[in-house]
Order: structure tokens, then sequence, then C-alpha cells
């Protein structure tokens, strides 16, 4: 005797639960992961612009340790400050501010990138100027590597308009100036 065959009907609702099933799943494994990373975002934003909003207009403010200050040979500088996550879901969040009162941001991953160019630079400006003649050389080695990095140029501009351009160069883009930190 033969045995009966499932139907189509038996077949497909097995399926239809397993497939709604796993929609649910990465429903809720998505959208809880979007509103932690966006609330961790919020909290970079407001912790980066109260401490660049932090000083009176015109003043430079300090960036925190993941961040840079540039001063140019023209007098004008630039304040990059930076948070970044690499815990599940991360966010990447930059502000930079400029003395003409200029604001941009970024969310390109710099991966604390800032803070250790700024202890390079410190470090750079100890060699270049020692009485050792290596430290010397390593400085200007150190030096030319930066200005074949991309993101590294923009300490090397002559001028904030040169400046801004390598900003813009790697990521940023201008904004209005934030009304407040929330």
């Amino acid at each position: 005797m033969q045995e009966p065959q499932p139907s189509r009907k038996t077949i497909r609702r097995p399926l239809a639960i397993a497939a709604v099933v796993v929609v649910c799943l990465l429903i809720l494994a998505i959208v809880p992961n979007g509103i932690i990373s966006a609330r961790m975002r919020a909290d970079a934003r407001e912790r980066i612009l109260t401490n660049l909003t932090s000083v009176s207009a015109g003043s430079k403010p300090t960036p925190e340790r993941l961040g840079i200050d540039i001063d140019l040979p023209d007098g004008t500088w630039i304040v990059i400050d930076y948070r970044d996550s690499h815990s599940y879901p991360g966010y990447s969040l930059a502000y930079a501010l400029t003395s003409d009162g200029t604001w941009y941001t970024s969310r390109e991953h710099f991966c604390g990138r800032w803070g250790s160019m700024s202890e390079k630079l410190k470090q750079m400006k100890q060699y270049r100027d020692s009485n050792d003649e290596l430290e010397r050389e390593m400085s200007a080695y150190a030096e030319q590597s930066l200005k074949n990095d991309p993101q590294a140029r923009i300490v090397f501009a002559n001028t904030l308009t040169e400046a801004k351009a390598e900003l813009i160069a790697i990521g940023f883009e201008q904004v209005q100036p934030p009304t407040s930190a929330k």
C-alpha cells in the first residue's frame, strides 16, 4: 500500500511559520541596536558640543582625549573633538570648530586617530628642537610620513582656507553652528 503524500498546504505552513519567526528575531535584533546606537551617538554629540561650546566666543576650546587642536601658521586654529565606539552597534562622530566660528561634522571612523596624531606632533616638535641629530632626523622622517597621509595633511595647512579644504577632503561637511548641546 502506498503512503499518503503530504499536501502542499501541510508543507507550506511550517515554512511560513519559520519565516515569520526568523523575521521577528531579525527585527528584535536590529531595531533595539539601532535605538542604542542612536542614543550613544546623541550622548557623544552632547559631550562634544558641550566641550566645544564651553568657552567664550573666539576662545579656543581644548579637545578631549580623542581630539586634536591645530594651530596654523597664519594665527588661526581648528579644534576637532571626536568620539567613537568599537562595541556593537557602534558609532563614530566628530565635530570641528574653526577660529572663525565655522562648524564641521563627520561620521567617518577615525579610530582615535586625532588623539594619537596630537601626541605624535608633540613628540615631533620635541625631537625637532633637540640637540640630538638622530632625533631631528626622526622628526623629519615622521613629518614626511604624516604629509603623505590624507588625514594628517590638515596639520600642515598654512591657512585656515587650506585647512578647511582638507577637512572636507577627509569626509567632514560644513554645518550650521549648533544652538545648544542638546
